[in-house]
C-alpha cells in the first residue's frame, strides 16, 4: 500500500436487507511512547504505573551517566499481514553537549566491563505489562553501532568513543510482530546546538498492537570529555521522539507521530571516571616497549578481574585503561588497582591524581612483594581520577648476585631444615636450599636481570605466603617467610 498509513481504510459489513451495503471506517493506526519512571532510588521495576507518557525528573526517578532509560511504543489499530515503517528520533547533542549518544537494548541497564560489550541488566522491565495479547516469543533485530559515534576519539584515551556492538550487538524488540530492518538516517541540527538522531525500523505487523522496546544510553563524560556529556546539561534535554508511522512502502515518515518524551538532568547521577595509564622508561632512551604489562582490579573498577597496558607510541596514545562510569561512591566501594610484576622491569612511580570528587592511596612496596604496586581509589560523584604506573627497564649489570633470608616462626625463631626452592622463570632453572640451625638460606652466583619465584615448602609448617617474584637486579637480602602458628 503506497502512501501513509493515515489514510482511511474501510471495511463491508454485509446486510440481510437490499438496501446498499454499510461501510464503516477503521481508526487510524497509531502508536504511544513511553518511558520508564523507576523512582527516586532508581529502584522501581518499568512495569505498570512506572511506564509513563510524562517527562521523567528527579521526584520519580533516578539514571546515572552511562546507564540506559527503557522506552517502550505501543502501537494501536494495526492491520496484521501488513509491513509498517516506524522513525524515532534522539537528542544525541543538546546546547553542544552530548545527551542521549546511541540506543540499546530495552532492559541493559550498562555495559560492564566494556572489554566483553556485557550486559548488566535492569530487573524487572516489562514491555507487554497492561498491553492486551502482548507475549510470547519476541522478534530482535540488531541496533547496529553508529558511525557518528564510531568515529570520533575519546580524549582520554586517544580510542574511538565506544559503542557496543563489536562482540555483543544490543537489539530492538517487538511482541506482536517480525522486526526486519533497523536504519540509521541523516541527522539534523539547528542553529542552538542541537542535533537530532533519527533511525527508521520496518516490521510485520502479526497482530493489531505490537509492542516496541528499546533503550537510550545517557552519555558519559568518560567517553565524550569533561563538561561535554549528560551531566554538563541543564533543564529536561534527554528527548525520546515518536516521529512517524507509515506503510513500508514510503521512503520518508514524517506523519502519524509527533510524541515526545523527555528526561530531566536533574535525574541524571553524574558518573565517576578512572583512568589508569602506563608510562615506561627505556634504557635506550626511546620510551617505547611493546610489551603488554599485567594489571588485577577488584570487579567494581569495570575493568576486567585481569587486563593489560602498552606504551608503545613514546607519548600519549591508546595507553590508557578506562573503567565505565562509575555510579558506587564512598569508602564501601574503593576500587583497587594493582600492577604485577613483569621480569627486567621494576615499577618506578605510581601517581594518582584526582578532581577533589576522588582520593586514592598508594603503595610501591619495597620488592620482592605480592604486586609491583597498587592504587586504591575512593570515588564521589563527579570524580575522575587518573593513576598513572611508571615501569624503568633494568639496567643490564654483569656481576652475579645473591639471594639470602630466614624462615622464621610466628614468635620469631628460626626454623631448621625448611626448604626453599629458587626457580629463575627466566630461564627454567632450580635451585633448592635448606634453612641453617638458625633459619638462614642462601643463593648466590645468581643471573641479574632474570625474573625469579623463590617458594617455601615444609611437611612441618605451613605459610600464609608461600611465593614471592622479583627480578633480580643486585644482591637481594631480607626475602623472609613466617610460618603460621
Amino acid at each position: 500500500m503506497a502512501g501513509t498509513i493515515s489514510a482511511q481504510k474501510t471495511i463491508q459489513i454485509l446486510s440481510t436487507k437490499t438496501t446498499a451495503p454499510t461501510f464503516v471506517p477503521l481508526a487510524n493506526p497509531s502508536a504511544d511512547l513511553d518511558q520508564c519512571r523507576n523512582g527516586v532510588n532508581g529502584d522501581i521495576p518499568c512495569a505498570g504505573t512506572a511506564w509513563e507518557n510524562g517527562n521523567v525528573g528527579d521526584a520519580n526517578s533516578k539514571y546515572s551517566e552511562d546507564q540506559y532509560l527503557p522506552y517502550r511504543m505501543v502501537f494501536s489499530n494495526l492491520v496484521a499481514g501488513q509491513d509498517y515503517v516506524v522513525v524515532i528520533g534522539y537528542d544525541t547533542i543538546h546546547n553542544t553537549k552530548h545527551a542521549i549518544d546511541y540506543l540499546g537494548s530495552y532492559n541493559t541497564q550498562q555495559i560492564f566491563p566494556r572489554s566483553s560489550d556485557t550486559a548488566i541488566l535492569r530487573t524487572g522491565v516489562d514491555p507487554c505489562s497492561g498491553v492486551t495479547g502482548c507475549g510470547g516469543t519476541p522478534s530482535t533485530i540488531p541496533i547496529t553501532q553508529d558511525p557518528l559515534v564510531t568515529s570520533q576519539l575519546n580524549p582520554f584515551t586517544n580510542a574511538p568513543i565506544y559503542e557496543p556492538g563489536a562482540t555483543a550487538p544490543q537489539v530492538m524488540t517487538m511482541w506482536g510482530g517480525t522486526l526486519t530492518s533497523f536504519t540509521y538516517l541523516s541527522s539534523t541540527a539547528n542553529n542552538s546546538g542541537d542535533t537530532e538522531r533519527r533511525v527508521a525500523i520496518v516490521f510485520h505487523a502479526t497482530s493489531t498492537n505490537p509492542v516496541l522496546a528499546w533503550s537510550g544510553h545517557v552519555a558519559y563524560a568518560g567517553d565524550w570529555g569533561l563538561g561535554q556529556s549528560a551531566g554538563a546539561l541543564q533543564g529536561s534535554p534527554y528527548h525520546m521522539r515518536f516521529i512517524g508511522l507509515c506503510s513500508a512502502t514510503v521512503t520518508v515518515c514524517t506523519t502519524g507521530g509527533n510524541q515526545d518524551r523527555s528526561l530531566s538532568a536533574s535525574a541524571v547521577v553524574v558518573s565517576g571516571i578512572l583512568n589508569i595509564q602506563k608510562v615506561v622508561n627505556t634504557i635506550d632512551g626511546s620510551g617505547i616497549a611493546n610489551i603488554d604489562f599485567p594489571f588485577t582490579a577488584s570487579n567494581n573498577a569495570g575493568l576486567g578481574a585481569n587486563f593489560t597496558l602498552r606504551d608503545d607510541d613514546a607519548g600519549p596514545g591508546q595507553d590508557i585503561a578506562q573503567s565505565p562510569a562509575i555510579a558506587s561512591f564512598g569508602a564501601t566501594n574503593a576500587i583497587t588497582v594493582n600492577e604485577e610484576n613483569f621480569p627486567n622491569w621494576t615499577l618506578q612511580d605510581l601517581v594518582c591524581t584526582g578532581n577533589g570528587f576522588a582520593t586514592a592511596t598508594t603503595d610501591k612496596p619495597v620488592q620482592p612483594a605480592l604486586h609491583a604496586g597498587t592504587a586504591v581509589i575512593t570515588m564521589n560523584e563527579g570524580g575522575i581520577m587518573t593513576c598513572v604506573f611508571t615501569n624503568s627497564q633494568a639496567s643490564v649489570t654483569a656481576a652475579p648476585a645473591a639471594v639470602t633470608g630466614q624462615i622464621v616462626s610466628s614468635t620469631g625463631s628460626g626454623l631448621k631444615g625448611v626448604t626453599v626452592i629458587l626457580t629463575d622463570i627466566s630461564t627454567g632453572e632450580v635451585k633448592s636450599a635448606l634453612t641453617n640451625n638458625f633459619g638462614y638460606y642462601n643463593f648466590s652466583n645468581l643471573a641479574t636481570e632474570d625474573f625469579y619465584r623463590i617458594t617455601v615448602t615444609s611437611r612441618r609448617y605451613t605459610f600464609s605466603t608461600t611465593s614471592r617474584t622479583f627480578t633480580l637486579t643486585d644482591d637481594l637480602a631480607g626475602v623472609d617467610f613466617i610460618a603460621n602458628e
